[in-house]
């Protein structure tokens, strides 16, 4: 039987001073940490200008896209980079539960943030892979499954969640 667990206060308090450390050490604009279904785990930094939920919703979209090509090509891809004229987007794959965004501009060099972004996925991987242990070890055993990812994602939600963003 498979059994949900969810997050403490100190655990989502030390999931978001990774991802404010993050942001700092990174001279990003923004950092969100979300999880398969595009529900925020952690954010920091300017979100104004943008919805977090739509920007959230399309990068898991586009994230699990590039999951399913990257099959298809035998490849695994474990990061997307968006280059944009002001600003541009990196996605990466946390522990398949969990995907990290980065928004950033001109002031960080495209591969200088894909250093620290492999850096940070690391630390938050490490820090996931604690809390699974914290969880097993108060009882809650092998099959247990925490509330911030998911193994299937629900495309059907996915798909009317999407069409209700972009208005169709």
């Amino acid at each position: 039987m498979v059994r949900g667990a969810t997050l403490n206060k100190e655990t989502r308090e030390r999931i978001t001073a990774k991802v404010d450390e993050f942001l700092v050490s990174s001279n990003a604009r923004a950092v969100l940490l979300v999880d398969r279904t595009g529900q925020p785990v952690a954010e920091a930094g300017e979100m104004r200008g943008f919805s977090v939920a739509k920007l959230a919703a399309l990068a898991v979209a586009d994230f699990a896209a590039s999951e399913q090509i990257s099959t298809l090509l035998s490849n695994p891809f474990s990061s997307i980079f968006h280059q944009g004229l002001g600003r541009s987007l990196y996605l990466a794959g946390v522990e398949d539960e969990l995907v990290l965004i980065v928004l950033f501009d001109q002031r960080v060099n495209a591969g200088m943030m894909r250093i620290k972004v492999k850096a940070a996925v690391e630390e938050l991987a490490a820090l996931c892979k604690a809390v699974i242990v914290e969880l097993e070890a108060k009882g809650e055993g092998d099959d247990i499954e925490i509330n911030w990812g998911m193994d299937e994602l629900d495309f059907d939600w996915m798909a009317k969640d999407l069409s209700d963003i972009l208005g169709s």
